[in-house]
C-alpha cells in the first residue's frame, strides 16, 4: 500500500482551497483571577470526499474551543467556539480506491489544512477581543 499511496502523492496536486462556512463566538470574559488556567482543543470533524474524472473534492470540518480552568481544575468556563468547513480541491490522473482516499484524508488533508485554520483561529479570536492563539505544529500519526 504504501508504494501505491507514493505514487497518488506523487500525482495529485492541490487545485484550491477555500472556507466554506465558519462560525464562532466569543462565550465570556475571561477571569484570570478565578480561572488562571486555560486549555485550547481544536479536531478535526465530519469529512466527506468525491472523485470525479480527475478531480477529488474533500469537505472537511473543524472545531476549536477554549476553556479557562480554574487553579484546582474543578472548575472549566468555556471562553470562545469555532466551527468551520472547508472545501479542498486535488487534481489527479490515477484512479483511487477507499483505502487509498482514507489515508490522503487521514495524512494528507490535515496537513494541507493546518495553516488554513491556524490562521482562521488566530483571526478569529482577535475579532472577538481575545488574545489570539497559534495552533502548534501538527504532527501526523500513521
Amino acid at each position: 500500500m504504501d508504494k501505491k499511496y507514493s505514487e497518488f502523492i506523487g500525482s495529485i496536486e492541490l487545485v484550491d482551497i477555500y472556507l466554506s462556512s465558519t462560525q464562532y463566538k466569543r462565550l465570556a470574559f475571561p477571569d484570570p483571577k478565578i480561572y488562571p488556567k486555560f486549555t485550547a482543543n481544536f479536531g478535526l470533524g465530519k469529512v466527506a470526499s468525491k472523485l470525479k474524472n480527475e478531480f477529488l473534492e474533500i469537505n472537511q470540518e473543524i472545531n476549536f474551543s477554549v476553556e479557562e480552568v480554574s487553579e484546582d481544575e474543578k472548575k472549566t468556563r468555556k471562553v470562545f467556539d469555532l466551527k468551520a468547513k472547508y472545501l479542498l480541491l486535488y487534481h489527479t490522473e490515477m484512479k483511487a480506491d477507499e483505502d487509498l482516499l482514507e489515508m490522503f484524508q487521514k495524512r494528507n488533508v490535515p496537513m494541507n489544512l493546518h495553516p488554513f485554520a491556524r490562521e482562521l483561529i488566530q483571526s478569529s479570536m482577535a475579532k472577538t477581543g481575545l488574545p489570539p492563539f497559534t495552533l502548534p505544529v501538527l504532527k501526523i500519526k500513521k
